[in-house]
Formats: structure tokens, C-alpha cells, sequence
């Protein structure tokens, strides 16, 4: 398993469906994998995880009262993949 972020900020209303859309579409991904796409709103104060959970979505939320999640470095992708035992990387704040 792995953790895919998407680079860009997205429309943080979306749902499971609406993310799965941007695996597929921007990320060039298979939403039905397994891996874990991280999503993190324009204020990077909010957080979603994707992933399928082989019956159906699971939608992880989190908002942080204070500070922001921090960002891995960009790079040419318009995601960055991460093995799992990177979590921490994308919940320090």
C-alpha cells in the first residue's frame, strides 16, 4: 500500500465519488487499489483520505483547530507517492 498525495489543492466538498474522479483523471491513478490518496485543502488546515476497502470508499476528514499539515516538496508529478511507513510525513503540523 501506498500513500498518493495530490499536489494541488481540490475542491474540499467533494466526496468519495468526487475524489475517486480526481485519482483517475489528474492523478492517473486506480482508485481501486488500495493505496491511500491524500487530499489537503487550500488552507492546508484540512485533510481527506481515500482509499477502497474491498466493499466500497472509506473517507477519512480531519480539520485542525490550530497550524497547518505540512506539504512534502514538489516534484514534476502532479502527486507525490509515498511507501506508508511515510504517514507522519503528512500529519505534523
Amino acid at each position: 500500500m501506498s500513500l498518493l498525495l495530490l499536489q494541488r489543492h481540490c475542491r474540499f466538498s467533494q466526496g468519495a465519488y468526487g475524489l475517486s474522479g480526481l485519482v483517475r483523471n489528474e492523478m492517473q491513478q486506480n482508485v481501486l487499489s488500495g493505496d491511500v490518496f491524500i487530499f489537503i485543502g487550500r488552507r492546508g488546515n484540512k485533510i481527506k483520505l481515500l482509499q477502497w476497502d474491498s466493499d466500497g470508499f472509506a473517507l477519512y476528514e480531519k480539520g485542525l483547530e490550530q497550524g497547518t499539515f505540512e506539504r512534502p516538496p514538489a516534484s514534476h508529478n502532479d502527486h507525490f507517492a509515498s511507501p506508508h511507513s511515510n504517514y507522519n510525513l503528512f500529519c505534523r503540523v
